[in-house]
């Protein structure tokens, strides 16, 4: 588990990353056709970006848990 959220941590980072650069971009160029935004609504990118990445590592846990709960020996003699 501690591998494949190794591996899964930085690329969902990564996205949430230019997903906060695209989403403050987007904001600076709509700020004059849209009353009373601020130039960055964190109130709207923290808890996007928090969902984000545990929808991403909960999607993580849930696809491999029966893989690491099986037994490796057994799934060999299967195969």
């Amino acid at each position: 588990m501690k591998m494949l959220l190794g591996e899964v941590v930085p690329v969902a980072g990564t996205g949430i990353a230019i997903g906060i650069l695209l989403g403050v971009g987007a904001t600076v160029l709509l700020r004059s056709r849209f009353y009373g935004i601020g130039a960055v609504e964190w109130t709207v990118l923290v808890p996007v970006s928090a969902a984000m990445l545990t929808f991403s590592l909960m999607v993580t846990w849930l696809s491999a848990r029966p893989w690491i709960e099986a037994n490796p020996m057994e799934a060999v003699r299967h195969n």
